[in-house]
């Protein structure tokens, strides 16, 4: 599910961080394509890492934006189009490319570099904000100096922050979780044949480490093997990866528990 935080332009929040939604999108071409056509834009807008990759198989992009198979793939085939309308002439108006995995967004770059200066502008008018009410200006300071300083600082303390790079104390990796990703890889490409498994480290690293601190290696082995095997309707729309792993886990060992007590009941009998 994505969350939408409505601050001056929309932020569209996202497991890897967040795509500012400009407002100048209700301006923009997209906007008199049909809803289907929308709905997968800005799921893809959503996905987006940080050099605008979307990964996903077309199910999988399906399920996400809660259309069909057949409007997604409609979709995909309008936003790899050109289009002479569009304001932006870049790549003769296509909005994405077809890559391994999934999809690059063409211009993430160039809204990405928006979204910093409106960033470090927003962070100049509240730091002079803050700096105004611990301050008082004496009555014989000319305020036009007072406003140069209190901008100066905001500047320096802006840059300054900027040159930091963070390095947050990092807890061990747990070998485990790279030794599952390797075999969920092999084991996806060995199941769904001819189908090529991208393992998202950043994305699904994450998860996996959450699970194992339930189950055991093999355990979840086994729930990965009913995931790549099942065929149930619904798994069978989405790309059957780690991240579906994650979210019918409770599902998966409830059909591991009942396999395994018939398992038991026809060892006793």
């Amino acid at each position: 599910m994505f969350t939408f935080v409505y601050k001056c332009d929309t932020l569209m929040t996202s497991m890897a961080g967040y795509t500012k939604l400009f407002n100048s999108i209700l301006a923009s071409t997209i906007w008199e394509a049909d809803m289907p056509t929308r709905i997968v834009w800005i799921t893809l807008l959503a996905m987006a890492d940080k050099d605008g990759i979307a990964e996903a198989s077309v199910p999988g992009l399906a399920t996400f934006a809660r259309v069909s198979r057949e409007e997604c793939e409609r979709a995909l085939a309008h936003l790899m189009a050109p289009d002479k309308d569009s304001r932006s002439k870049e790549h003769d108006g296509r909005r994405i490319e077809a890559i391994d995995g999934g999809w690059r967004l063409l211009n993430h770059a160039k809204y990405r570099a928006k979204l910093n200066a409106d960033e470090r502008r927003e962070y100049l008018r509240v730091k002079q904000q803050e700096y105004r009410r611990k301050q008082k200006p004496s009555t014989n300071v000319n305020n036009v100096s007072y406003k140069s300083t209190v901008l100066t600082q905001a500047e320096a303390e802006a840059d300054t922050k900027a040159d930091q790079k963070p390095s947050p104390a990092k807890a061990p990796p747990d070998p485990r979780v790279k030794e599952f990703l390797t075999w969920f890889k092999a084991e996806y490409e060995t199941r769904r044949t001819g189908a090529t498994y991208f393992v998202n480290w950043p994305k699904e690293a994450p998860l996996v480490k959450r699970l194992l601190t339930t189950y055991s290696p093999e355990r979840l082995q086994r729930h990965a093997k009913i995931l790549l095997t099942t065929d149930d309707g619904w798994i069978d729309g989405t790309d059957r990866g780690v991240g579906i792993l994650a979210a019918k886990i409770n599902w998966l060992e409830e059909r591991l528990a009942t396999w395994e007590a018939k398992q038991a009941a026809k060892a006793s009998a």
